[in-house]
């Protein structure tokens, strides 16, 4: 037992902070750093036709400063309150963002051009366009990966707007060689584990993170009282997310680019009721040069309790 509890230890100060793949709970392994918050945050939330019709002034008044929402899928289909929600949620004041799931099977550039020719160009003060990508349609890594990237392309290639991408360590962990080039892409990094205070971020490629969807179970004003809500943060105050977007904010200029917020890290497990703009608990860091290459500390103490499981061992 006390072998086993030190050698246990020993494997924990090697795996601190996401330093080693960790099996989920359906025994998939992921690759992963866990962020954790850092500063500043804002809240906002995702929405498709599946959370039917949204009262946008209400959502406002709960505290929700932007919004994903559903355009398109594959190469013909809309949401059909893509458009209703896209002119709303602007009225009222909340930062929109346009999604499209991708779908690996079909044409990546053909989506694209569905993609923007529903959505259309991102104004100053709208956040850039997002991919959706969770399936692969059962291809191979080599096909999801090279489709998505040229989907991610063609859609900065028509907007000028470097695209965000949705997608979590779960899946990219089953999906193996899909690091090259990814990190381009501002990442919207998905872990709904309960009780979870830092989310895990896909490294290889990010060793950061722009936004997280921290649950789907919010109940949101202006949403039907039945429906379930994705609920996101931004990494940053609202005055960083209005730069991130391009808009002039609080006497300082917005520069709209990858790195609006990059150097701000936020939100936290479920904060639901954690008011826009508050500072949530400080905790670990947990972002490291590589996953390989534990921090000095932990290495140390690592090797001294292996040293000591041996000890007793022979004892």
């Amino acid at each position: 037992m006390l072998r086993r509890r030190s050698l246990g230890l020993a494997l924990w100060a090697l795996g601190a902070c996401g330093q080693v793949p960790v099996d989920d709970d359906d025994g998939l392994l992921e690759e992963a750093v866990q962020v954790c918050p850092k500063g500043m945050m804002t809240r906002g939330i995702d929405v498709s036709h599946w959370d039917g019709t949204i009262d946008w002034a209400l959502v406002k008044g709960d505290n929700v400063e932007f919004a994903f929402m559903k355009a398109t899928e594959g190469n013909t289909f809309v949401d059909s309150q893509y458009a209703t929600n896209w002119g709303k949620s602007a009225g009222a004041g909340v930062i929109r963002s346009a999604y499209h799931f991708f779908r690996p099977a079909i044409d990546p550039i053909a989506q694209a051009n569905h993609f923007i020719q529903v959505a259309g160009v991102p104004l100053p003060g709208d956040l850039p366009p997002t991919m959706d990508l969770e399936v692969t349609d059962n291809l191979s890594d080599a096909e999801v990966h090279t489709r998505a990237l040229q989907f991610l392309q063609r859609v900065e290639e028509l907007t000028g707007r470097i695209p965000i991408l949705y997608t979590s360590a779960r899946f990219l962990g089953t999906i193996r060689n899909m690091s090259a080039g990814l990190d381009r892409y501002v990442l919207w990094v998905v872990d709904w584990h309960i009780g979870r205070m830092c989310p895990d971020v896909p490294s290889p490629p990010w060793m950061d993170w722009v936004f997280w969807q921290y649950s789907n179970l919010g109940k949101i004003a202006g949403i039907a009282p039945n429906t379930d809500v994705d609920l996101n943060h931004f990494n940053g105050s609202l005055d960083d997310l209005r730069k991130f977007t391009g808009t002039r904010s609080s006497g300082d200029g917005g520069d709209g680019g990858r790195d609006g917020g990059s150097d701000l890290l936020a939100p936290a497990a479920d904060l639901s009721t954690t008011p826009t703009g508050a500072a949530p608990p400080q905790g670990c860091t947990c972002a490291v040069a590589s996953r390989k290459a534990p921090p000095p500390l932990a290495l140390l103490l690592a090797l001294l309790l292996i040293v000591g499981a041996l000890r007793n061992r022979g004892a």
